[in-house]
């Protein structure tokens, strides 16, 4: 019973990720129409988007935080493993596990200082189109909050995978 909910909760989880990071790919066509308007009214009309940077740079850090967990989920992030190839697959699995721990400390302390961030700086607004910024900074938590729970379910596969052989 307990591995029928937390298959439902995973799978919850990844289609969550799945729905963020569509969000996330519409933000990057976004991105692409503030860019043309802006370089084409700068350079053929003389006329540039006023907040196009500010526009830009929301969208930018949308696109990163809601893309994050995804990336994750699919393994997609940076993983070095020269070390890895020259141990036993026990070992490999173990050290891949030891990883997944500490990626989670970090993922956490990420979290914490996103969201205590994100919290002082609640009052901000851009300067030129006064959008609030605190709902942006807010995806720096929820983005890494996502990726720890990843994390979490990668470290118990991990350990439980260590534990059959």
């Amino acid at each position: 019973m307990l591995v029928n909910l937390l298959k439902r909760f995973w799978q919850g989880v990844n289609g969550f990720n799945r729905r963020l990071y569509a969000i996330g790919s519409l933000f990057i066509v976004f991105l692409v129409v503030v860019t043309l308007i802006d370089v084409t009214g700068r350079y053929f009309l003389n006329m540039p988007l006023s907040g196009s940077l500010e526009i830009s740079e929301l969208l930018m850090a949308s696109v990163i935080f809601l893309c994050l967990p995804y990336s994750f989920s699919l393994k997609a992030h940076i993983n070095v493993d020269i070390l890895l190839e020259k141990v036993s697959p026990r070992k490999r699995t173990f050290l891949e596990a030891l990883n997944s721990v500490f990626t989670l400390g970090f993922l956490l302390l990420i979290v914490w200082q996103g969201a205590r961030i994100a919290l002082t700086k609640r009052l901000n607004y851009t300067d030129v189109l006064h959008i609030p910024t605190f709902p942006f900074g807010l995806l720096v938590p929820i983005g890494y909050t996502l990726a720890s729970l990843f994390i979490i379910g990668y470290a118990i596969a991990t350990f439980s995978s260590l534990r059959r052989k």
